[in-house]
């Protein structure tokens, strides 16, 4: 039934198409919003990989239980890899911000190599898919 409601919602236009997309993404992050950021110990840069393991599994989620849901042609888990990726972004903007001249250089190295690690995964998995509506990128 959901999916047949897709079909009225992509003739609404992208207005009413967007709109979903961007209530069903924030719905899926207000977990993580609420655990990574509410949290300073999980929230750190020595806990990035627990961050990418979170949205691993809630790809999954997606994949077996959400992707029949909406029209192929959404994008949907594009979309919420992008909000994913711009709340991790401003969150470790702050987490730097904070840290100033103190931060530890081998902890930011090791961070920056498991997100590079993350970037390939997500280039894999997305590497037939174009790019996102200009309406959500």
């Amino acid at each position: 039934m959901f999916h047949e409601s897709c079909y009225v919602i992509d003739v609404l236009g992208d207005e009413a198409r967007d709109r979903l997309i961007q209530w069903y993404c924030n719905l899926q992050l207000k977990e993580y919003r609420n655990v990574f950021r509410g949290n300073e110990e999980a929230g750190g840069l020595d806990n990035i990989s627990r961050r990418y393991a979170w949205l691993r599994r809630i790809l999954g989620q997606y994949d077996e239980e959400h992707s029949g849901i909406f029209l192929g042609h959404w994008r949907v888990n594009e979309a919420l890899v992008k909000a994913f990726c711009d709340t991790t972004r401003e969150d470790y903007r702050g987490i730097l911000a904070r840290s100033g001249k103190g931060l530890d250089v081998k902890l930011l190295l090791s961070a920056l190599q498991q997100s590079l690690e993350f970037e390939y995964y997500l280039e894999k998995r997305f590497s037939h898919a174009v790019s996102l509506p200009k309406t959500l990128s």
